[in-house]
């Protein structure tokens, strides 16, 4: 089986792409972000700076190389997410000390979350979707393939 993380990644959410990554390894071969816990793009940084922190410590399979991509930005309704510090601390990741690096900065693909996860799941027949955060992404990629549901 292969899995796709679509996140909003507070410290709940870097706990669960820890244990996936741990648990699944290679067979992890996508992660998105999404609105939820902040805007997108501050969840985009989380993830990015997530992952390279685990990779620098030694928590990634070696060589891994999952597919990142990012994505919607707000609701589909409008208006903003609500920000998460409340709970999960600074820039909702506690003020931990998170590293990115340009490696993984540069994994980022160019192409949009919903398009990246339609992608995914018509190159695999076994791909499992792990939603993590609001399903935004998860609207829009069944907005460009109907029979999203089916093939994952």
């Amino acid at each position: 089986m292969r899995y796709w993380i679509d996140t909003d990644p507070g410290l709940d959410d870097a706990l669960a792409i820890l244990l996936a990554v741990r648990e699944v390894g290679e067979s992890l071969v996508g992660l998105s972000s999404v609105h939820g816990n902040g805007e997108e793009p501050l969840m985009a940084d989380n993830l990015v700076r997530v992952l390279a922190t685990y990779d620098l410590v030694g928590l990634c399979p070696a060589g891994w190389s999952p597919s990142i991509a990012r994505g919607a930005r707000g609701p589909l309704g409008g208006g903003k997410p609500q920000r998460g510090e409340a709970y999960h601390g600074e820039a909702c990741l506690g003020g931990l000390p998170w590293q990115a690096t340009p490696e993984w900065t540069a994994r980022i693909a160019p192409a949009a979350a919903a398009l990246a996860i339609v992608e995914a799941a018509r190159q695999s027949s076994d791909l499992h979707l792990v939603c993590l955060g609001p399903l935004t992404n998860v609207a829009l990629a069944v907005a460009l393939e109907p029979d999203l549901p089916r093939l994952v």
